[in-house]
């Protein structure tokens, strides 16, 4: 059977999956090649993008996002690092970020083995924050306020 101008026009256009996956993993390669010649965090207009990295992304990072969520100046995001994190951390977000925050030596090794190009030229810091505290646990507020504030303003003095 064959069909009329106008049916053909109502369908919409497909793309095969391989082609559509080969166009955003090309997207995100260029957009690695360009953070590999990032000399360091960046300003991003008037905000610095900011991802906190945990493993579970269950407690320590999102209290962090959470808590510097209404920074002026800052976008904050969390992920991380386990497959059974709640939010995994993606290629795309080590991308988006001028600078990464991890609560443990450990995430950062993961990061720079699973997402090697997209590492190249990132700023990371340790936190040194271990995973006992729960979801916004009062101390553990006060160590990532005091730990993230330092790194702020190193970060800011170099920018």
């Amino acid at each position: 059977m064959k069909r009329s101008r106008r049916s053909r026009a109502k369908q919409p256009d497909r793309v095969p999956l391989a082609f559509a996956a080969a166009v955003d993993s090309d997207w995100v390669a260029d957009r690695i090649d360009t953070a590999a010649n990032d000399p360091g965090p960046k300003r991003n207009g008037d905000t610095l993008n900011v991802l906190f990295v945990c493993s579970r992304n269950q407690w320590r990072s999102p209290t962090g996002e959470a808590l510097f969520r209404k920074h002026p100046g800052l976008n904050v995001r969390s992920a991380g690092t386990s497959a059974q994190a709640r939010r995994r951390v993606a290629a795309n977000d080590l991308i988006w970020a001028d600078l990464i925050l991890v609560m443990e030596t450990k995430h950062r090794e993961r990061l720079r083995a699973e997402f090697p190009r997209a590492m190249v030229g990132k700023t990371i810091s340790v936190l040194d924050i271990p995973d006992d505290y729960r979801y916004m646990d009062p101390e553990l507020c006060d160590l990532l306020e005091r730990a993230v504030t330092q790194v702020l303003s190193q970060v800011m003095q170099r920018a």
